[in-house]
């Protein structure tokens, strides 16, 4: 149960992350457009905005940002989902069968269910794999990289 409360408190942040970035960038552009009618107004050539030019570096520092996003993303999910699982106790297991007796099991379901070595259920470990989603495309951008470079030499 913490680890799900951990899980959905980790999803709220990084919503709240994109959500202030995408208003920030719409701020930005606002502004922009802003600063462009004025010119127009005015009569003044519009401003010229230098962009940096995209190298096969770029592609490479995009590549490793999500290579490396991706990897830790897999490596923090799988550990939430396997400290999230634990085996039941003893102690756990002769509550159930008491409840069960309780609801009307009959003696064969009680020693069943004292006897069945089940694990509590938690995060499932597959999880984890979500996290190859940003490390798949990391290695498309590292591959892209490395063929714009090789070609840049031809």
């Amino acid at each position: 149960m913490q680890a799900a409360i951990v899980v959905l408190a980790g999803f709220i942040v990084i919503g709240a992350i994109v959500v202030f970035s995408l208003n920030n960038r719409f701020r930005l552009r606002e502004l922009d457009h802003r600063e462009k009618l004025a010119a127009i107004e005015k009569g003044v050539d519009l401003p010229v905005r230098e962009t940096a030019p995209w190298t096969p570096r770029t592609y490479l520092l995009h590549g490793m940002i999500w290579l490396f996003a991706g990897l830790a993303s897999f490596v923090a999910l799988s550990a939430i989902a396997a400290t999230s699982r634990h085996i039941v106790s003893l102690e756990e297991r002769l509550v159930a069968v008491n409840d069960a007796r309780f609801r009307g099991a009959t003696p064969a379901e009680a020693e069943m269910l004292l006897h069945e070595p089940r694990q509590e259920e938690g995060i499932p470990i597959g999880i984890g794999f979500l996290g190859l989603i940003p490390v798949g495309v990391g290695l498309a951008y590292l591959i892209f990289y490395r063929v714009e470079s090789k070609k840049l030499l031809s």
